[in-house]
């Protein structure tokens, strides 16, 4: 694997996506420092001696410039756990022509963008994360993900679970709040801005995850992500417009032109002049959503239909579709498909067989649960599971 750069702090298919009609002007690569925060390297099991995949394929052959040259690479997905941290999954990819279906994560998602860009659906609102850019997301809220353009979109992401987060802060308590109180799900104002414009704190997060890939020592799991998420959540993140701008002034060699354009043109309340909107309410917060929410926990092995999560909340089908849309910004089909996945992967980091995480989440078969994991998250059961087994 190649050496990282040196630091400021010691320290696949989803459904193709269409080709936007915008588009990066050059290619960037996070391992060559041409445009874009370095910090993603390929997966180990990638051709041997490519530093990076938008470069070279592997026959050595170099083509012409343009999206046909670049979309042929294969994408890739991988995460890590470290036994020694329960409740903490690190996680890298490199999407080219991807499109992540809708999904969830039962924990807190703090990621930074490493080259290229990424359009995503979070809650309803569309958002465009450049490179160099944060993205912060609650606890089971329904997303998607793809690149923003024809180019690959390099980023890593940290999952810390509701339990752990408040641990992890523990020795920099200003990072969970004016408070110092522990974070709880649906209180955006301890993760900030769903995305924002900070190219320091993004390379610190990016650098964190690349040491910890084959780290063994739970030790050092514990203080790089601190130090990282202490400078990814507020106030130490760029999440006003001034610090934004002050980001970018600061070294505007890590954000490629490309990838401020692709923000500064998007129809977007995301963009880095504006960032995005706040979204202070946790949709389960309302006791008839969070009725349905139990009711699909409880009935995973069992058909739920959308008339079945109504009576749950005890509304006429019709009304139950819309409260449901507006709270979350997707349909209860999404979210029961969502949740199922979500449980599912709970149960194959645990070690439990692929065909049985299937059947107990409400999947007809192991080839059910690996099309949906694969258009969810960009792997396979197996694959997902075995890269937790000897770590």
């Amino acid at each position: 694997m190649p050496a990282l750069p040196p630091t400021p702090h010691p320290s696949h298919a989803p459904e193709a996506a269409d080709a936007p009609a915008t588009r990066h002007t050059a290619a960037q690569c996070p391992q060559t420092g041409g445009g874009g925060v370095s910090g993603i390297v390929p997966p180990e099991d990638e051709a041997a001696g490519t530093e990076c995949l938008d470069r070279r394929d592997e026959a050595g052959r170099t083509g012409r410039p343009g999206r046909s040259d670049r979309s042929d690479r294969p994408d890739w997905a991988e995460f890590r756990r470290n036994a020694g941290l329960p409740g903490v999954e690190v996680y890298r990819a490199r999407i080219g022509r991807l499109a992540f279906a809708p999904h969830v994560h039962d924990a807190y998602g703090i990621g930074a963008v490493a080259s290229g860009g990424q359009r995503f659906r979070y809650r309803g609102v569309e958002h465009v994360a450049p490179a160099g850019s944060l993205v912060r997301m609650q606890p089971d809220r329904v997303h998607t993900g793809q690149p923003a353009t024809g180019d690959p979109w390099c980023y890593a992401m940290v999952y810390v679970a509701p339990s752990v987060l408040p641990e992890l802060l523990a020795g920099f308590p200003e990072a969970a709040g004016a408070s110092a109180r522990p974070p709880r799900d649906g209180d955006i104002r301890d993760v900030g801005e769903t995305v924002c414009l900070a190219p320091d704190a993004a390379r610190l997060l990016l650098h964190a995850v690349e040491r910890l890939w084959n780290e063994p020592d739970p030790r050092l799991w514990r203080c790089l992500l601190a130090e990282a998420l202490h400078a990814c959540l507020p106030p130490h993140a760029a999440t006003s417009q001034r610090d934004t701008r002050r980001s970018r002034a600061a070294d505007p060699a890590w954000i490629d032109d490309a990838g401020r354009a692709i923000a500064a043109s998007a129809d977007s309340p995301s963009r880095p002049d504006t960032l995005s909107a706040r979204l202070s309410d946790s949709p389960w917060a309302d006791p008839r959503l969070a009725a349905v929410r139990d009711h699909i926990e409880a009935h995973f092995d069992t058909p739920v239909s959308v008339a079945d999560m109504a009576r749950a909340a005890g509304l006429s089908l019709f009304h139950f579709l819309r409260v449901f849309r507006a709270a979350t910004g997707a349909t209860p089909h999404e979210y029961l498909q969502a949740r199922r996945v979500a449980a599912a992967m709970a149960l194959l980091a645990a070690g439990q067989a692929p065909a049985q995480a299937a059947l107990a989440t409400g999947f007809t078969d192991q080839s059910h649960l690996n099309r949906w994991l694969y258009r969810t998250h960009g792997t396979t059961p197996g694959r997902y599971r075995q890269q937790f087994r000897t770590r």
